[in-house]
């Protein structure tokens, strides 16, 4: 069996043969060499296993990860086909439009037969975030994260997060209106979250919350005028809108539930709450305020002694 051990400053390029034969302008980044960093490796050549130890980190071309210790396996062409990363692993994916990153104690990343990352599954303590849009997205609390790409062109693009375990997603206010009295936050918890990124073009194009869904839409500047708004229901399904992960609709499913409260006591309104089986909340996408509530089906409405009931009701 042949073993070769690597010690002190060790650095390892695995270059996929079809660079050689074919036009490297329609490769996808991802099909790039993939360059690894660590303290000390080995190869197992029995089992074309890689071995990276004291501190790792594997970049191609601008995306980049790291953890503490790499186990890699090759395929029979001799390029990466998994990569297995342990203690404080960490993955950033710097593709224009859908840039992110994401962390865990363990993750496992999966590359295709041109050496382009398929998929990344971040397990215990996961948690990513957006780097690059309007509105930034932070995901926490998952056991697990699910990270998918896809090939489009001559690029390999993120496409999907998804998520296993009692998670939240906050959506900050857009930057460009971080001052406005009328911008909001919101959060999204549930037990398991679906993050989807447009197939053309760049940022959010949907997102699924199933399981005990909440909403919460929480104003950036909490004056006398200011409401926080908590929606719950069993699913909530979310669209955004064209760029910058700035929310369009949230619909919630399973009966619903909208809680409508001032933020500071006042005099000329109280809680509000409003029911049905389903509920959209229209967002303004300036500021990502809510709009309206629009309840469909025996929908009831209450505040103090008033009441009402309809088959819809806006609000």
């Amino acid at each position: 069996t042949k073993k070769l051990e690597l010690n002190k400053d060790v650095e390892i390029i695995v270059d996929p043969e079809a660079l050689k034969d074919s036009k490297p302008q329609t490769k996808s980044a991802r099909s790039r060499p993939v360059k690894i960093r660590s303290e000390r490796a080995s190869f197992l050549q029995q089992t074309m296993q890689l071995t990276f130890e004291g501190g790792v980190t594997v970049e191609q071309d601008r995306d980049l990860m790291s953890g503490e210790n790499l186990y890699a396996t090759l395929n029979d062409q001799k390029r990466l086909q998994k990569l297995e990363i342990r203690t404080n692993s960490y993955l950033r994916s710097m593709e224009e439009g859908r840039s992110a990153e994401v962390h865990a104690v363990d993750m496992d990343f999966f590359l295709d037969k041109d050496q382009r990352l398929e998929r990344a599954v971040a397990m215990r303590q996961a948690g990513g975030k957006s780097l690059d849009a309007d509105s930034e997205v932070q995901l926490n609390g998952a056991n697990m994260i699910e990270v998918l790409f896809q090939a489009q062109g001559d690029r390999s693009l993120l496409k999907q997060m998804r998520t296993e375990g009692r998670s939240v997603i906050n959506l900050s206010a857009p930057k460009s209106k971080a001052n406005d009295p009328r911008s909001a936050n919101k959060r999204l918890t549930a037990d398991a979250v679906k993050l989807v990124w447009r197939v053309s073009g760049r940022d959010l194009d949907k997102a699924e919350a199933v399981g005990n869904a909440e909403l919460f839409v929480d104003p950036v500047i909490k004056n006398s005028a200011a409401d926080k708004k908590t929606l719950t229901a069993s699913r909530i399904d979310c669209d955004f809108f064209e760029t910058g992960n700035l929310a369009r609709t949230f619909i919630a499913s399973g009966g619903a539930k909208a809680v409508i409260e001032p933020v500071q006591q006042v005099e000329d309104r109280g809680t509000r709450t409003l029911t049905s089986q389903k509920m959209t909340a229209v967002f303004v996408k300036d500021t990502q305020d809510v709009e309206r509530m629009d309840a469909q089906g025996d929908a009831k409405f209450n505040e103090a002694d008033r009441n009402g009931v309809a088959a819809n009701i806006s609000f």
